[in-house]
């Protein structure tokens, strides 16, 4: 299952769910603002997400990660050219803002890295560098869906 929430701080920006449908176990991707909103979908689907997944480091795609990750106790992985983007707000555009974001507990994944659901090992995501937007941009590949 995929759903997409359009959430808004600054700027209007998708988060999206890719859950499971059996186990109903997921990762959370780009959760740029809202988190309440987001953890009310979390919880009105019934879902367990067992990680946060970040394209890049801009701060409309990083923005409600912190609160996410101290509420829901999960791992947050990004592209391994991240950490300039994530440990800084002038890369991560958030000093322009009125909240200054930093990520400090990050780990940051190969190229080709699979992130796997601990509750569904086969359930499986691929980290693929794809730099464009941004120096650290990937994107995540599943196999079994095609997408």
């Amino acid at each position: 299952m995929i759903l997409q929430a359009t959430v808004t701080k600054y700027i209007t920006t998708n988060a999206y769910i890719y859950a499971d449908n059996e186990t109903k176990h997921g990762f959370l991707i780009d959760p740029g603002a809202q988190a309440g909103k987001l953890l009310e979908l979390i919880h009105e689907k019934g879902l367990t997400i067992e990680a946060i997944l970040l394209t890049h480091g801009h701060f409309d795609h990083i923005g409600a990660v912190n609160e996410l990750q101290a509420v829901l106790q999960i791992p947050v992985y990004m592209g391994e050219k991240g950490m300039l983007y994530a440990e800084n707000p002038v890369w991560n555009l958030s000093s322009q803002t009125e909240d200054p974001i930093v990520l400090k507990d990050v780990t940051y994944l190969a190229d080709h890295a699979v992130i796997a659901l601990k509750e569904k090992p086969s359930f499986q995501l691929e980290l693929l560098d794809l730099p464009g937007h941004t120096a650290d941009g990937v994107i995540y590949y599943t196999k079994e869906d095609g997408a």
